[in-house]
């Protein structure tokens, strides 16, 4: 480095490949001369000081092309003489890459998270709004009930149900709410006529018969009229949904708001709707007073379609769960499948092997709670990240305990890594202290988690599986295990 400069005196193959260049006529120019692009930075001065003082330096640095940035080097100097100095480069463009899609990845996931928690809590207030359907005695306590529910339950800011009124103004008149109103709807002034008062959300969904949604209440020239007493209040955003009579007939609204924007998603604004419809059937059953059994049909088909609901929200909660550990992909599907095919081979009923299958289909949920990296370790767990692990089970079912399926799921799922001895977890109770679909459960997870492939081992397979349940009695329920050998035999298992 004479007089303070920087004169390359090398380079070796790999240099020359990266760099794309004929390195020969840049021997013995400087490093501004070789490479113009450095004049103004603080390279060379870096580069220098190593030389001089000895050490190291690093960063990370861009390559650019017409298109932007082309790749990510880390560069690494450090001296290796008086004077003199040796510069490393590492391409690291695909790691930089690996991150950002990974990142995007999760940030994709989180969203299906929110999403889905917002479809479970609407699902919870469903189910305790279809219960309140059929003990209504009179409309307004009904009415008001929904209100109710839908903000302690379904975590809305305010619900309010509005009826058509046929008046000179055709006002829509307030009957039940609920939430912080703070005078809001004695402020306000509704129509659903062809006013100007009516062209808001729950006029129009009177007037035309369909669901409005308003996702950014400042934003939308809709809700211009509303927008001021709205926002000085938390409102954000707001989902309408129309009530019809059988025949077509728009008697009123209900409205569903939110302190956040752009809140509802596709399922939640399906099983509002659906609320809505079962609401203005209650609303006209009791009005009609028609007789208790015509109600019970209706509302058992409305709940049987509630349950097709809810079991197309288990089986994407479970997909949520695969998505975070490719390993296991399927894994939340095959238990379910081989669960129902014992319950079934031993003899249990329809009910009981679709409840047993349902809580397969989410009985891992919990491990949206453990962090993905511990899930997908390929080494030995420590004791903490076990203790983590082993908490899957209650956590998910304080996620689904509040849902009212037909069957114990949250129970079932909480219950399916007890074993027989008490050894198990997360409670180390006993046998007979268990739910026998928990039991059945447990007999399918293992079966099915030998027969896979995990970070840390081959797949075991079947064969392994039924050595495994069949040798230890005091961990899996015999019956259990005595119908899932059958299906081993019979060729009846698939994995």
């Amino acid at each position: 480095m004479p007089d303070d400069r920087l004169v390359f005196i090398g380079y070796n193959a790999r240099a020359v490949e990266m760099l794309g260049i004929d390195h020969e006529p840049l021997l013995g120019k400087t490093l501004e001369e070789a490479f113009p692009g450095n004049i103004g930075t603080d390279t060379p001065s870096a580069y220098r000081r190593v030389a001089r003082e000895g050490g190291t330096w690093s960063r990370e640095e861009n390559a650019y092309d017409s298109e932007g940035i082309a790749g990510v080097f880390e560069v690494y100097a450090f001296s290796f003489g008086p004077s003199r100095v040796s510069v490393f480069f590492r391409d690291i463009t695909e790691t930089r890459r690996s991150e950002l899609q990974l990142q995007s990845s999760e940030a994709n996931l989180r969203t299906t998270v929110g999403k889905l928690a917002n479809a479970v809590r609407t699902l919870k207030a469903l189910s305790a709004c279809n219960e309140a359907l059929v003990r209504a005695e009179n409309e307004q306590w009904l009415l008001q009930r929904i209100c109710d529910i839908s903000v302690e339950q379904g975590g809305y800011m305010m619900t309010w149900v509005g009826f058509a009124e046929h008046d000179e103004a055709q006002t829509v008149r307030p009957v039940a709410i609920a939430g912080p109103d703070q005078g809001y709807l004695e402020t306000i002034k509704i129509t659903w006529g062809s006013a100007p008062t009516a062209m808001g959300p729950g006029g129009t969904a009177i007037r035309t018969g369909r669901p409005v949604v308003i996702n950014d209440i400042d934003e939308d020239p809709r809700f211009t009229p509303w927008k001021n007493e709205a926002v000085a209040r938390g409102f954000r955003s707001l989902a309408t949904f129309p009530l019809v009579f059988a025949d077509g007939t728009a008697f009123g609204s209900i409205m569903f708001y939110t302190g956040e924007q752009s809140e509802f998603g596709d399922e939640e604004l399906d099983l509002l709707s659906g609320l809505s419809v079962d609401l203005s059937y209650g609303i006209e059953t009791l009005r009609a007073r028609v007789a208790r059994a015509g109600m019970s049909d209706q509302l058992a088909l409305s709940n049987r379609r509630l349950q097709g609901l809810l079991r197309e929200v288990t089986v994407a909660l479970g997909r949520v769960v695969e998505a975070r550990d490719p390993y296991t992909s399927g894994h939340e599907e095959r238990v379910a499948a081989l669960a129902r095919q014992i319950a079934i081979e031993m003899g249990l009923s329809d009910d009981e092997a679709e409840a047993v299958e349902i809580a397969g289909l989410v009985h891992d949920i919990g491990k949206l709670s453990v962090p993905a990296e511990i899930l997908t370790k390929p080494s030995t767990l420590s004791p903490i990240e076990i203790r983590l692990i082993r908490e899957h089970s209650r956590a998910g079912h304080e996620i689904l305990k509040d849902i009212s399926f037909t069957s114990p799921v949250a129970d079932i799922v909480l219950q399916h890594h007890e074993r027989i001895d008490g050894s198990g977890y997360p409670s180390g109770i006993k046998g007979s202290e268990t739910l026998p679909l928990a039991r059945i459960l447990a007999v399918a997870d293992v079966v099915e988690a030998m027969s896979s492939h995990r970070p840390y081992r081959p797949a075991l397979g079947l064969d392994a599986a039924m050595e495994e349940i069949s040798s230890h009695p005091e961990f899996y329920d015999e019956q259990a295990v005595a119908a899932c050998v059958r299906l081993h035999d019979a060729g009846a298992i698939e994995m």
